[in-house]
């Protein structure tokens, strides 16, 4: 895999996030809790882990993986990890696709993995939960956005 393979997941990543974002806004009251923390927690560990790959310390056992944003919120945050998976991809070499991160869970448990691994991890990790998102949101009667990677590359 190649550092063009990772940005267009991320890429597609984006559009799928934004999509979801989109659904929410037609949620109101208690329906929309459940999927509203599922898409706040795709940020927050988007965050994480993009704090991990850059180097910065995220404080274990402190971090929450679980804060509630509001739709507005999430909407902000989309268009931040536009620029934030941009940035990190801008000057990334192949070498270091495959360098080892060492990084403390939230834990405090250490671990090491490869920027591939990690990057593989992220997208998949939100693909799950948009899937959660869009399950509640079709049992609480309402049209999930189509997040399909393949409905993404449909449209190139």
């Amino acid at each position: 895999m190649d550092k063009a393979y990772f940005r267009r997941q991320f890429d597609y990543d984006a559009w799928a996030n934004a999509l979801t974002v989109l659904s929410l806004e037609q949620v109101e009251g208690s329906v929309a809790e459940p999927p509203l923390a599922l898409m706040s927690h795709i940020f927050a560990t988007q965050r994480i882990w993009l704090m991990r790959l850059i180097g910065e310390t995220t404080p274990p056992k402190t971090t929450d993986v679980f804060p509630q944003y509001s739709v507005d919120e999430c909407g902000e945050q989309c268009v931040e990890f536009i620029d934030f998976w941009k940035e990190f991809f801008k000057d990334l070499s192949p070498k270091e696709l495959y360098a080892n991160v060492r990084y403390k869970n939230t834990k405090g448990e250490e671990f090491t993995n490869t920027v591939c691994d990690i990057l593989t991890h992220i997208t998949v990790h939100s693909a799950y939960h948009r899937g959660q998102i869009a399950t509640a949101l079709r049992e609480a009667g309402h049209t999930p956005a189509v997040t399909d990677f393949i409905a993404y590359a449909r449209r190139k």
